[in-house]
């Protein structure tokens, strides 16, 4: 499998790592672009991941820049734990190797109503 990144910090300390089924996954500041931002494998999707830890909430800037994620068909969630990263991961199909005739499928649905845009009350 050809990488894009190598694993390690980048230049701006954050670590890049690989996922065979999302691409190579790029650390990225500013603007509000999330944290982790990449694709499926199996369709091309594009997927953009903020991550908060402990009492971190997500700015407004974060906000509009995830809806307008999902406004486009593309995947975008919030983690705030390992597993609930996890969870979101395999939720959407990201943990699947591609198959050959995955481009074809229908992609799983993102979450339980796609057409939900984030707020500052559900993402606290």
């Amino acid at each position: 499998m050809p990488r894009a990144s190598r694993p390690g910090p980048s230049p701006t300390g954050a670590s890049t790592t690989p996922i065979p089924a999302a691409g190579a996954l790029t650390p990225t500041a500013g603007g509000g672009v999330a944290d982790i931002l990449g694709y499926r494998r199996a369709d091309g999707k594009f997927l953009a991941c903020e991550v908060k830890f402990g009492k971190d909430r997500l700015r407004d800037e974060q906000i509009v820049f995830l809806n307008q994620v999902k406004a486009a068909g593309a995947l975008a969630f919030v983690a705030h734990t390992l597993a609930g990263f996890v969870a979101s991961f395999e939720r959407r199909g990201l943990h699947q190797p591609p198959t050959p005739t995955a481009h074809n499928a229908p992609a799983p649905p993102t979450t339980e109503d796609p057409q939900a845009t984030y707020s500052r009350a559900a993402a606290q």
